[in-house]
């Protein structure tokens, strides 16, 4: 019996952590679309959303121009209080909860290895 506990806890210790690299490729994701925004770049922040979104939601240049000048110097780390990622049907999916009432402020679904919006975060 002490062997097969001993064989369990070992193979618990040596697994990996699910998703524990995904935070920081999470927080680059969203830093990547800030910058897009800041830049204006409409069709390069297209690109950083689900096929979902960008067909469900209309994005034009203006709307990319006042949320670029609205954001200041906001970045993941000043938005985003946690970051919660789970294994769904579609792939893993990270939920991201702000510092502010610790309202969920997005979710990002992991496409072909990259993350991508799948809400939108902004009005």
């Amino acid at each position: 019996m002490l062997r097969i506990a001993t064989a369990i806890t070992l193979l618990v210790l040596a697994a990996p952590a699910a998703h524990a690299d995904d935070t920081a490729d999470i927080k680059k994701a969203l830093n990547d679309q800030l910058d897009l925004l800041r830049k204006g770049d409409t069709e390069g922040f297209k690109k950083t959303l689900t096929e979902k979104v960008r067909n469900g939601t209309q994005i034009s240049d203006a709307d990319v121009k006042r949320l670029g000048k609205s954001l200041g110097r906001a970045t993941a780390d000043t938005l985003v209080k946690s970051i919660t990622v789970k294994d769904t049907k579609d792939g893993p999916r990270a939920q991201l909860t702000t510092f502010r009432k610790s309202k969920v402020f997005g979710d990002f679904l992991k496409v072909d290895g990259k993350w991508l919006a799948d809400s939108t975060w902004f009005e």
